[in-house]
């Protein structure tokens, strides 16, 4: 195994992660679990443990808000939190290196390391701890609290007796990575700025944070920003001190340039005037033509409809007598087919009535089988007296058998009427004397409880329990029967109140020889009370030992027992179900509603009659069977079937015939009466239309002789019939072009007259006149411009040439001064793609998903081309020569304007992306087969890319191979499958890193390696703090085991 390698990864007081410790496989450690359980957390974590620059920190995920993904929101609920890490250095060995972070903003990240001794600059033997020294989260807690950073290193020195040395300002912090890379945990110099802002790159890329963007959309950009350093600044500083000098050509190239350009400006504009005036006579003489070609053609179409609507009446003619015959027709059929649908409807009543006799035919023959099958018990005389006959009437056969099987046992039980009677009595006197019992001893109980609650002695039970010692057990039955009795007289009496002498009642016990109750003597009264062997005694030695409030309860819980037997005796006397424990087994549910007497009854009547009942129900059968064959001889003849599916489908199609013919004739007849009546209206307006046509042609022709006369006068041509024309000219089109024509000669005329010095403001009297009476003659306007030196415009050439001369020399200047401005610029292009060459030799030989090799490709830009840049210098001196330099903006702009026209692209490129030699070429990454072909790469292949770019990265800036921490952070690996999964681990194990993952649920893949898992779980009481200890296991592809488990395992086997 290489070293250094991470151990674990402890946090203390971090959001999610609370109190944990995760120890790291050195291959893969996988964190498990759904969204907001803290995966992402733990990939900051390892950004912020060596990257403190706010600046340069950018998180792999937002949270749903992003204000709250923060470094200042990662300690939860305490002003300092702790991450650190146990580093394995070599086989045994480690330091410990962590981070403490602060809720204050104001505050940065301080690192620290917890080493052996306090002399850092010492051999990394003396700094190293041993397994039993190695730290964990709950060791930097002090009786469970966080402390802060100084009373930290003193209790790991005196309990521990190792030293913390943390790195407060960013001198420090450079110190501190300065040791890191001098004891080879670091591979790379983060005291080197450069080195540290490529390495947050990387670590972020890793964890797919938003510095490394691979999709097509944004991988040039991104690619640029992670491979290369700003190289090129400054050269806008350089152009700005050349600005002055190409400033001064430029002006007086503009002077001479404004000489030779209002020379051709007067050349040019003359030439177009001209051609503009030719244009418009001719155009106005198209305009005539076009509008006679167009007349000739309506007055054709005109003469065509004509013809056409002589030729629609005829027809229509014919059509109304054609209609007319049909209409006389309509009402004959109507009627036939009215009929035949009448007699469909009633055919139909006839079926819903024969159907109804077959059913009664088998109801009866059902009901004449169930009463013959009834075997009725032998009656006494006293039962077969009964007399019920309206009754039974009203009873159908399924009713009475029903009836005497309900009621049989009581017909057996019971001899007589009467008896059955008695029967019903005495259950309702008993179910009214249980219902009054229980409801004596609930007002019993509630009263005893108010008692018992007032603890007052003003009653017999108060002054009992007072006196309860001194009572016998028959004197505790006689004061209980009494218990509610005043003592005294009340202050305000009424009728009835009394009250009892408590000491009286001691003497009234008569005789307590009875086995269930005793004889009490009050006065002349003598009063028999029952024992209660169940009932509660307050006054009782065992009460005595009892709370009031305990006593209560036992009343309470017998009220509760007497309220559900009051509930079930309701119930019971409803017809309701109950619990049949809490009454009289005796009581019969039956006898409970009279109802019930008057069935048996009924039925006793029933049996007595059965033999009547049958032989009615045979009468009645054999009418049915009658009736039915009545109306069976009444349906058509032609549905030879007897069976009611087949009549009703047959009566069906009929009745569906019929309505469809007489549907179909009344439709017809509606036709056949529109039809007419549109034939007529359609007549009429064809009459009407002929008579308007006729005068539309007289017009036309007036029309064509007036147009020929004006247009000889015009023209002096004569205008003669010609051919029709397939379609019309478009004369609209044709007035607009000869307007269009005329404004357009007039306002360049004007422009002219206002462009040039010689004929602006009304200087010249001539050129005036003839805009005042709207001639604008050419030929004065021509010599009003070109004046006495150039008569016309045949002299201006050799004038040109001349100023040409001078206008080379000055480009040649502009030249010079150009390619000395961006000279720097190819450069640093040269520089950028020679790095990009540079990464793809690191590439060579590395396969990704073991087919693919992974190459960087450098694409010059097609619209903005480094050869322009290369070249603009001649491209300057040859627009001069051609007369194409701007001369009315400022340098920068002059510069922008020229490349866009050279370049010919759309959108203006600015200075400063001019100068930027990252403007002139696009990056992008690509999987090619062994043949060289292109793959467009799964997610993994791309997170693989992506792996290799960050090595490749680092290997740009580390010159020299070096021991150092190596790790992959691989967030949302819910997309990959398992081979492209398996790409990390061979990418890891050929470059010596660790794979750490972040992952929604457990992912096995196929490779022969073991992992550990840590399965991240909200906790229940606070979801901002995990479960504490996560489940953490041993995986290979093959099963998996508790981590803790495997651990104690191998150390036995070590053992």
């Amino acid at each position: 195994m290489s070293y250094p390698k991470i151990f674990s990864l402890s946090t203390v007081g971090i959001l999610k992660h609370y109190v944990h410790d995760y120890l790291f496989h050195p291959l893969r450690t996988d964190f498990i679990g759904p969204n907001g359980v803290g995966k992402s957390i733990i990939a900051d974590l390892l950004q912020l443990m060596f990257v403190y620059d706010s600046s340069l920190i950018k998180f792999g995920t937002d949270g749903v808000k992003k204000d709250e993904r923060s470094i200042y929101k990662l300690p939860y609920n305490l002003t300092n939190a702790y991450c650190f890490l146990n580093i394995e250095v070599s086989n045994g060995r480690y330091i410990i290196i962590g981070i403490s972070i602060s809720s204050q903003t104001s505050s940065r990240i301080t690192p620290f390391v917890i080493t052996r001794s306090a002399e850092l600059e010492r051999d990394i033997e003396d700094l190293t701890l041993s397994p039993t020294q190695r730290l964990f989260a709950k060791d930097i807690l002090s009786d469970g609290k966080v402390q802060d950073l100084k009373p930290l290193a003193n209790t790991l020195l005196a309990d521990r007796e190792l030293y913390l040395t943390f790195f407060k300002t960013k001198e420090d912090t450079k110190k501190y990575y300065q040791f890191l890379f001098d004891k080879q945990i670091l591979s790379i110099n983060l005291s080197i700025d450069d080195h540290l802002s490529a390495f947050a790159k990387v670590i972020q890329s890793f964890s797919k944070a938003k510095s490394l963007d691979l999709s097509p959309s944004k991988a040039s950009r991104s690619l640029k920003q992670f491979l290369f350093e700003d190289v090129d600044a400054g050269l806008e500083n350089e152009f700005r001190r050349q600005q002055g000098q190409l400033e001064k050509l430029l002006r007086d190239f503009a002077s001479l340039e404004k000489y030779v350009g209002e020379l051709r400006s007067k050349q040019l504009s003359l030439s177009d005037l001209k051609k503009k005036d030719s244009f418009q006579q001719q155009s106005f003489k198209d305009f005539k033509i076009g509008e006679f070609s167009n007349l000739l053609n309506i007055l054709q179409e005109a003469k065509d409809k004509e013809t056409l609507l002589q030729n629609e009446i005829i027809e229509q003619k014919e059509k109304k007598q054609i209609t007319e015959q049909r209409s006389h027709d309509i009402p004959a059929i109507k009627l036939q087919l009215k009929i035949k649908l009448d007699d469909s409807n009633n055919y139909t009543q006839l079926y819903n009535a024969y159907i109804l006799a077959l059913e009664n035919q088998e109801r009866l023959n059902n009901d004449i089988i169930s009463l013959k099958l009834i075997n009725p018990p032998n009656l006494s005389s006293e039962w077969l007296a009964i007399d019920n006959a309206s009754t039974i009437e009203e009873l159908s056969a399924v009713e009475i058998t029903t009836l005497i099987s309900d009621v049989r046992p009581y017909l057996k039980k019971f001899v007589s009427p009467k008896e059955l009677e008695t029967a019903f009595d005495q259950q309702k006197d008993k179910v009214a004397k249980l219902h009054q019992s229980i409801k004596d001893k609930l007002n019993n109980i509630d009263q005893l409880v108010s008692i018992l609650n007032s603890n007052t002695q003003d009653s017999i039970l108060g002054w009992g329990m007072k006196h309860a010692s001194n009572l016998t057990a028959t004197q505790h039955i006689v004061f209980l029967r009494y218990a509610v009795k005043a003592i005294q007289a009340p202050l305000q009496p009424k009728d009835g109140d009394t009250y009892m002498d408590p000491e009286s009642l001691l003497q009234a016990v008569e005789d307590d020889s009875a086995p269930h109750g005793i004889w009490i003597r009050l006065g002349a009264l003598h009063e028999y009370v029952s024992k209660q062997p169940n009932e509660i005694n307050p006054l009782s030695s065992n009460a005595n030992n009892q709370t009031i409030a305990e006593i209560i309860t036992r009343l309470e819980g017998d009220k509760t027992q007497l309220n559900s037997q009051l509930q079930a005796l309701d119930s019971f006397y409803r017809g309701l179900p109950y619990k049949t424990d809490l009454l009289n087994d005796s009581l019969d549910p039956f006898l409970i509603n009279y109802e019930n007497i008057k069935l048996v009854n009924t039925a006793a009547f029933c049996i007595k009659n059965l033999d009547n009942q049958i032989k009615k129900q045979e009468t009645e059968h054999i009418n049915c069977i009658n009736k039915s064959r009545q109306i069976r001889s009444q349906l058509p003849s032609e549905i030879t079937y007897d069976e009611p599916e087949v009549i009703q489908r047959e009566l069906k199609r009929i009745a569906t015939q019929a309505l469809d013919n007489y549907t179909a004739c009344c439709q017809e007849e509606t036709i056949i009466e529109n039809s007419l009546h549109q034939v007529e209206v359609a007549i009429q307006k064809s009459t009407q239309h002929i008579a308007e046509v006729t005068s539309t042609i007289l017009k036309h022709q007036l029309d064509l002789a007036t147009m020929r006369s004006l247009f000889y006068n015009i023209f002096h041509e004569t205008l003669e019939i010609i051919p029709l024309a397939e379609q019309y000219a478009d004369t609209e089109k044709l007035k607009n072009i000869y307007n269009e024509a005329q404004q357009d000669y007039r306002v360049k005329y004007l422009d002219i007259v206002n462009q040039f010095p010689e004929t602006s403001s009304n200087k010249h009297a001539s050129v005036n006149i003839e805009i005042s009476e709207k001639s604008f003659d050419f030929t004065t306007l021509e010599s009003a411009l070109l004046g006495s030196k150039i008569k016309h415009s045949d002299e201006i050439s050799k004038e040109l040439e001349d100023a040409n001369r001078n206008r080379m020399n000055m480009a040649d200047d502009i030249k010079n001064t150009m390619v000395l401005i961006f000279n720097r610029t190819v450069e640093a292009y040269k520089h950028y793609k020679d790095t990009v060459y540079t990464l793809n030799q690191f590439f060579q030989g590395v396969k990704i998903s073991n087919r693919f090799f992974f190459s960087i490709n450098f694409a010059k830009n097609d619209n903005i081309r480094i050869e322009i840049l290369e070249d603009i210098g001649t491209q300057v001196r040859n627009a001069a020569k051609r007369g194409e330099l701007p001369f009315d903006k400022p340098v920068d702009t002059f510069i922008e304007d020229f490349f866009k026209r050279t370049a010919q692209i759309k959108d203006v490129v600015t200075i400063d992306r001019l100068l930027n030699a990252k403007t002139f070429f696009e990056l992008s990454v690509s999987l090619t087969d062994e043949y060289g072909q292109e793959i467009p790469g799964s997610t993994g292949e791309t997170y693989s890319a992506i792996a290799l770019l960050g090595i490749a990265r680092l290997s740009l800036v580390q010159k020299e191979k070096r021991k150092g921490l190596r790790f992959i952070i691989l967030e949302e690996l819910g997309s990959l499958d398992t081979v492209n999964f398996n790409t990390f681990p061979a990418i890891a194990k050929e470059f010596a890193y660790q794979i750490i993952t972040m992952a929604p649920s457990p992912f096995r893949s196929n490779l022969d390696d073991e992992w550990y898992a840590h399965h991240l779980i909200k906790g229940i009481s606070d979801q901002n703090i995990n479960y504490h200890p996560s489940a953490s296991y041993f995986k290979t592809k093959n099963g998996s085991k508790y981590l803790e488990e495997y651990l104690k395992l191998n150390e036995s086997e070590l053992d």
